[in-house]
């Protein structure tokens, strides 16, 4: 499953990126938010997980610009918030479209659980689509 992993700091994208190659998973990295959008349009992306913290135009944008294309509607959205801001971030998370949200620092073995379950629901919408 080619998934888009979107994040500003180049440590977190090398480190999830590992994560996700490991799973079976091909990953194309964007380290703002204008790149991951450019790399969503492209076409092929089935996943997008994006951390919540972006300076200029946030992951929360992100969502609602894919939410709103309808190329990318149903692209399934998983992003990560700091534990810290999680409580704060939940109701943002879900309002902006996303599917799912977890705090970092993350549990690698759940990550790759919700991963999977955002897999079965992309087959699942593809199917249906057919």
């Amino acid at each position: 499953m080619k998934i888009l992993f979107a994040a500003k700091d180049a440590a977190m994208c090398t480190l999830f990126g590992l994560l996700l190659r490991d799973a079976g998973h091909e990953v194309v990295v964007a380290q703002s938010v204008p790149v991951a959008l450019q790399l969503l349009e492209r076409g092929g992306v089935e996943i997008c997980i994006a951390d919540a913290e972006f300076p200029q135009l946030d992951s929360f944008e992100l969502v609602a610009e894919m939410r709103a294309d309808v190329r990318l509607r149903g692209l399934p959205v998983l992003l990560l918030v700091s534990k810290a801001q999680a409580e704060e971030r939940s109701g943002k998370c879900y309002g902006s479209g996303a599917d799912i949200f977890i705090t970092k620092p993350v549990n690698p073995q759940l990550f790759l659980s919700y991963v999977s379950m955002l897999a079965d629901k992309r087959g699942r919408h593809k199917r249906n689509k057919a």
